[in-house]
């Protein structure tokens, strides 16, 4: 294929391959043994804000924030071995 065809098929046989490529790693991150020490300092401030605060009304909830790809997911599914968790996660709606 040549023209606008070839370009929109290459187009889309890499996006393709990119999702697939990103699920099986996404995947196979999960199977690998945790690492690092994140798990055991979220959890120790987890603990910590509990045990500190004054329930004065406020709801008990962190938000954790950073770039795509860095370990959020991974660590609070790490923590959901020690703690109690409700995770999910808010994002635009893209498409």
């Amino acid at each position: 294929m040549s023209g606008a065809g070839g370009q929109l098929f290459r187009r889309l046989i890499h996006c393709i391959l990119a999702h697939l490529l990103s699920r099986s790693v996404t995947e196979m991150a999960w199977k690998t043994e945790y690492m690092g020490d994140a798990v055991n300092f979220f959890v120790q401030a987890i603990h910590t804000m509990n045990t500190d605060r004054d329930h004065g009304g406020y709801d008990n909830f962190v938000p954790i924030v950073q770039s795509s790809g860095i370990g959020k997911s991974r660590m609070v599914d790490e923590a959901a071995k020690y703690i109690f968790t409700l995770p999910f996660t808010l994002r635009p709606r893209f498409g």
